[in-house]
Formats: C-alpha cells, sequence, structure tokens
C-alpha cells in the first residue's frame, strides 16, 4: 500500500496505522475474548477511546451477551491417527464459540460437521455460532477429496474450548461540534484473523476522527463507534438512547481495504 508519507492530525501516518492493523488482525478477537481485549487495549493505547463493559449474560434490548470463549486447540483425525483439520494449520477452521468436545464420529457425521468454502480449496469460511451453541469445523472445498481418499470408518473430533463470564467491550471516540446534533460512526472490532471485514473499517474510522480533530472549527459532533458487530451497537444504544434520538445519521464502516473506489451501501 503506498501512502506517499501522508499523515492526518495529530501526526500519525498512514503507513503507521496501516502497520497496527498488521499487529491487530492476527488476534483471536471472537466477541467476547482475551484476544479482543488485546485488540482494544492496542488501540486505547494509541487513541483517545472511552471503554464501555456490558456483562455476560445481561440483556440488552433483546440481546443477551455472550460468555468469554477460548479455544486453545481443535482438530480432526482419521482412523490412524493422521491430522486432517488442525487450528495450528488455520485458526478459522474451528467455528467461532464452538462447545468444548472430545469423541469419534462417523463419516457422515463428520461431514455434516464440516462446512466447506466453495470458493476456495484451501481456505475456510469464517463460522461462528454464538447463540446456536454448536460444534462445527471449516474447509475449503478440497476437503471432500481428502476425505474421499480416507478409508476411515471414525474419525476423532478434539475441541478444547472453554467458556467464561467476561465483558463485552465497546470503545468510544466523541468530538463535539458547535451544534448539539452529531453523526455517528460504526465499526467493529470482531471477526478473528480477518482483516477486510471490519478491521479495516475500525483504522478508516479511527484516521478519520483524527483528521476532525484538527479542524479548527466543527459544526456537527462526531462519535466514533468500535464495538462487536450488530449486538456492541445493541448494547451500546441500549444505554444511550438519548443520544442516538439526538443524532442526524449515521454510517458503518467495513470493507475500506479494497482495491477499488469506495462505494456507500444504504
Amino acid at each position: 500500500m503506498d501512502t506517499g508519507g501522508l499523515t492526518v492530525a495529530g501526526g500519525a501516518s498512514i503507513d503507521s496505522a496501516w502497520r497496527l492493523m498488521g499487529e491487530v488482525a492476527g488476534l483471536p478477537r471472537h466477541i467476547v475474548s482475551p484476544g479482543y481485549d488485546e485488540a482494544m487495549s492496542m488501540l486505547c493505547a494509541r487513541f483517545p477511546l472511552r471503554v464501555h463493559d456490558f456483562r455476560s449474560g445481561r440483556e440488552h434490548s433483546g440481546w443477551v451477551v455472550p460468555p468469554g470463549w477460548v479455544c486453545e486447540e481443535a482438530f480432526v483425525e482419521n482412523g490412524k491417527g493422521d491430522c486432517l483439520l488442525h487450528t495450528d494449520s488455520h485458526p478459522l477452521c474451528i467455528a467461532s464459540y464452538s462447545p468444548p468436545y472430545d469423541g469419534y464420529v462417523d463419516r457422515a457425521a463428520l461431514s455434516n460437521s464440516v462446512i466447506r468454502n466453495h470458493r476456495h480449496p484451501e481456505e475456510p469460511p469464517f463460522l461462528f455460532y454464538y447463540y446456536d451453541r454448536q460444534w462445527k469445523f471449516g474447509a475449503g472445498y478440497g476437503f471432500d477429496e481428502v476425505l474421499a481418499a480416507d478409508s476411515s470408518e471414525k474419525f476423532r473430533v478434539n475441541i478444547r474450548s472453554r467458556d467464561y463470564e467476561g465483558n463485552l467491550k465497546v470503545a468510544e471516540w466523541f468530538l463535539p461540534g458547535e451544534t448539539g446534533k452529531e453523526f455517528i460512526i460504526s465499526t467493529h472490532l470482531c471477526h478473528p484473523f480477518q482483516v477486510n471485514d471490519g478491521l479495516s473499517g475500525v483504522i478508516t474510522g479511527l484516521l478519520l476522527m483524527q483528521w476532525l480533530s484538527g479542524l479548527e472549527r466543527r459544526r456537527y459532533s462526531y462519535r466514533l463507534l468500535i464495538g462487536p458487530e450488530t449486538i456492541g451497537s445493541v448494547c451500546w444504544l441500549d444505554k444511550h438512547r438519548s443520544i442516538a434520538n439526538n443524532a442526524l445519521g449515521g454510517i458503518f464502516l467495513e470493507m475500506t481495504a479494497l482495491p477499488q473506489r469506495a462505494a456507500l451501501q444504504r
């Protein structure tokens, strides 16, 4: 990415933001997780963000904050002990929020529990089961050939995951304007190990706010929200209804690193 040394208010360069995106991208940023908390801490260390916590199990506008989730390891072995899928090979091969499991399944059960990415032979899709808790694996469409070539009748599935009571975190950056009206800019930090779907919008929003902070005058106020997609916005809006009612409008930023012109989807 050639940024030509472009800088924004406060002296932060686009290059430094690009490096920050690279540092955060590899973290397991599940909705409530140590990886997400670490990513949030990295952003807070560089930008003036205020963090709101929403406890696991609490209901907000009909949505219940899920527990924290950690997966230490997940794999599938054939009858000979050969590994067919493993989180060491690709961290997205296990669906987010899969419950722990250690046992043997037959070929049909395994095939039904592995969701294929029909666009790529090797890369798994991003899968999540925050509320419909079930274990699933992800794989490229090449997994069909792997399974067809394997004569095993039983396959071992091992998922070493655990839940814990944690806090869903939403970060906020507010810049006051001359009027009482504001615009809300929303982004999402979840979607583990991914950049364009979410994280690129976070970085774009931060750079936008930094540019706005350098203006001598602002007619309107601007508020940036960074949280888990959908439920993060729901939790924040549930606690700040008066602010939302006073907003002139809002925009949700994502997919901003695509190598094409920006598009507005209403």
